[in-house]
């Protein structure tokens, strides 16, 4: 534990997450040790099917027509914006009986 705190001090992170994953090998019913390899473990990036469609044309129009939509929610789908409204239940509302593909992005505008 006292060469990764070192490690730490030092601010390598690679070289404590090393240490630590060989530490925990050795001695893995020990509590403290588990929980530094629990901390520094490599983190896993993995695409979430809930992210589709990709709105990037809503976006770009969603960036021109900011300054008219100040104040307002508005509803993104995967090309436009296909809702406007002062509150949030409002827009829920007009955007329910749409049967859009994917649901909207709800986004308020400043």
């Amino acid at each position: 534990m006292e060469s990764i705190r070192s490690l730490i001090e030092q601010e390598n992170t690679a070289g404590a997450r090393k240490l630590a994953a060989e530490a925990v090998a050795m001695f893995p019913d020990d509590p403290q040790l588990q929980q530094v390899h629990h901390f520094f473990r490599p983190y896993k990036v993995a695409r979430s099917p809930h992210l589709e469609p990709n709105r990037s044309r809503a976006f770009a129009r969603l960036d021109a027509e900011a300054p008219n939509l100040g104040g307002l929610w508005v509803a993104l789908s995967e090309d436009d914006i296909v809702a406007a409204a002062e509150t949030l239940e409002e827009l829920l509302a007009l955007v329910e009986p749409m049967g859009l593909k994917y649901l909207p992005l709800a986004h308020f505008v400043e």
